[in-house]
């Protein structure tokens, strides 16, 4: 492949016309699945960062695709999607026309750097492909992967050339050295590999870490080559001989990525406990500490003026001035998975929590963030929300906490919490004149609060451990708990049970019931809905067709459709009476965790374990679907 230059006034063009595109359309519109007329968030991070070649554009791969920021300003720039799993690792050529990005899929994809638009896309790895990279001339693709292969192809044309074979343990980082005539592997298996690009012969076999390779980095002129390990090590090799030099002792945490300065006199390590330190490469003596976030992966700005770190935990990609140690603002708008998602009965807000420890409310609008709510003392992932009837109250679970905030346009603050549970608090709901509430959790038993007192009214004991998900029916005389595959109904004023439903096999995850209060459907780890009458206790029918366990259903406001969210990534409407399935929205590229209907009926929210919640028009699903109206 002949190299071309980039020109840096050609770039300048892509970032304006990119700009005006995004004017245009704002960036939570881009790339929707159909169906969806927004997506409220731009994903869970997976970790890994590259600057453009020039220094203009960064590179942030997320579970949901890749974004491209303008690396001056921090602006969105363009969002590419095409993968259908979490994308892990993503890297320029040298000339900046294009982008590679390999995913959990087992693919590798191709991008035009210019139009943001899918090339070709690599197909032939067996597991998750965890590392891509150019060679220097451009000529030459790289692709690392858990199948314990390095695959190698063309880029311009995506012909495959041939697969390194000989790792016995999945390939995690991957790079060619300088002047393009040897790749360097690490991998799970505690050893760091040498090949030579010409021969396709393994040159070394370098050994001694002890808890896998988690990176590796050429340095300036090729001669040594770098190791980081979850050992807690960073080991030193003569690429020529193949022998170690030298080994340091990193911090505390393993060590998640190095990589060499610009003139090469310095090492920079991250750790998973949030440590970036810089070494002396001669000496071997740590000069610089700053303090991070879990790192996972870093890249220096071509000019070696700026350090781009990425952490998937963390979900931040934090970037720093090199040469002063000055943070600059960090990228907004990521977040961790999204495990509950609720409308409030007005139809004006949208709360979302999860992995990030704060709940997130949204505008009517749907495109401006309103609130960050944030416990007071002992932050912990949130498992379950739910707005009060009136709206008024916004309820929150997490571990051990019941907490809850005022909700109105002049008081958003949190109120007591309620503590009882002996660990995470999966599921909450009010009843309906919003007087008591109940929560399930770990335990034996599921609590009924008096919301005015804050005090236990009755305790509905029996289950025989953690009470995963509870619901009250719509007059509030009935509530229904869940353990394993033993489904409860209980008389609200008394505690006593009324019937048991047995049927499914496993964990039963969600609960609704429907207005009418005649039917209960539930959800569950056995890939299952069951709908039963509540009056008798009678299993109706079973609906089958997700692939993996149901998450969370929901019953229109008229009962006429039941929502159901899956970790399979998709959400089924169903006919409840029928018992048949109408429509599969896709769309999520990791598991649904919640789903909630908005009052009106006109759209539907899932959170997702990609880091987003998606909003859906339901007035277009059915119009494009030709679901019968009742």
């Amino acid at each position: 492949m002949r190299k071309t230059q980039f020109p840096k006034f050609m770039l300048l063009f892509i970032c304006v016309l990119f700009l005006q595109n995004s004017i245009a359309q704002d960036f939570n519109e881009w790339h929707l699945p159909e169906g969806a007329k927004t997506r409220i968030g731009k994903g869970r991070m997976s970790g890994g960062v590259a600057f453009s070649p020039n220094g203009s554009l960064l590179a942030i791969t997320c579970k949901t695709g890749t974004w491209l920021y303008d690396a001056n300003t921090l602006a969105e720039i363009s969002f590419v999607t095409g993968h259908t799993a979490p994308v892990r690792h993503v890297a320029f050529s040298p000339d900046g026309s294009m982008f590679a990005t390999g995913s959990s899929d087992k693919t590798v994809c191709i991008w035009d750097t210019q139009s943001g638009e899918h090339m070709r896309a690599l197909i032939g790895h067996t597991g998750r492909v965890t590392s891509v990279a150019f060679s220097p001339d451009g000529g030459t693709l790289a692709s690392g992967s858990e199948d314990g292969t390095v695959r190698l192809w063309a880029p311009g044309s995506g012909e495959y050339l041939y697969t390194i074979q000989k790792h016995t343990e999945r390939v995690t980082s991957l790079v060619f050295s300088p002047d393009g005539s040897t790749i360097a592997t690490g991998n799970s298996d505690d050893r760091v590999r040498l090949w030579n690009v010409a021969s396709r012969k393994q040159l070394y076999t370098l050994v001694g870490h002890e808890l896998g390779v988690s990176s590796v980095a050429f340095s300036r002129d090729g001669s040594t080559l770098a190791s980081g390990g979850w050992d807690n090590t960073i080991r030193f090799w003569d690429v020529r001989t193949g022998t170690h030099l030298k080994t340091i002792k990193a911090q505390y945490g393993s060590v998640g990525a190095i990589t060499f300065s610009r003139d090469g006199s310095t090492l920079v390590s991250g750790s998973s406990d949030g440590g970036i330190l810089f070494w002396d490469v001669q000496t071997g003596e740590r000069v610089r500490f700053w303090r991070s976030r879990a790192v996972r992966s870093m890249a220096f700005s071509p000019d070696g003026n700026m350090l781009a770190i990425g952490s998937e935990k963390a979900n931040v990609i934090q970037i720093w001035d090199a040469n002063t140690g000055d943070r600059m603002p960090a990228l907004v708008g990521h977040s961790g998975k999204i495990n509950a998602v609720a409308f409030s009965p007005d139809c004006t807000l949208i709360a979302g929590g999860g992995e990030d420890r704060t709940v997130h409310l949204w505008e009517a609008s749907l495109k401006e963030h309103q609130l960050s709510l944030k416990r007071h003392a002992n932050n912990n992932t949130i498992m379950s929300l739910a707005f009060s009837p009136d709206g008024s109250i916004l309820a929150g679970g997490s571990i051990q906490w019941l907490q809850f905030w005022r909700i109105s346009n002049v008081d958003r603050r949190a109120l007591p919490s309620l503590k009882g549970h002996k660990g995470w608090v999966g599921s909450i709901a009010f009843s309906p004149d919003g007087a008591t509430l109940t929560s399930g959790g770990y335990g034996y038993a599921s609590p009924l609060w008096d919301l005015r007192t804050g005090s236990v009214l009755l305790t509905l004991s029996g289950h025989p451990s953690y009470v995963k998900v509870v619901a009250f029916s719509a007059d509030g005389e009935t509530i229904a708990t869940a353990n394993w595959n033993d489904i409860r109904l209980w008389k609200t004023r008394t505690g006593e049970v009324l019937q048991h439903l047995w049927g499914h096999t496993e964990w039963v995850v969600s609960l609704e019931f429907s207005p009418n209060g005649l039917l209960l459907a539930s959800g569950s780890h056995d890939e299952s809905i069951r709908l039963w009458d509540v009056r008798n206790g009678q299993h109706l029918r079973t609906l089958w067709g997700h692939a993996a366990p149901v998450t969370s259903v929901v019953f229109s406001p008229d009962g006429s459709i039941l929502f159901s969210g899956s970790r399979d990534k998709t959400i089924r409407l169903w006919d409840p009476l029928a018992g048949k399935h109408q429509v599969t929205l896709e769309g999520h590229t990791d598991s649904v965790n919640s789903v909630d209907v908005s009052a009106d009926g006109q759209t539907l929210g899932s959170g997702s374990s990609d880091g987003t919640i998606l909003l859906w028009d339901l007035a277009s699903i059915r119009n494009n679907s030709g679901m019968e109206q009742r």
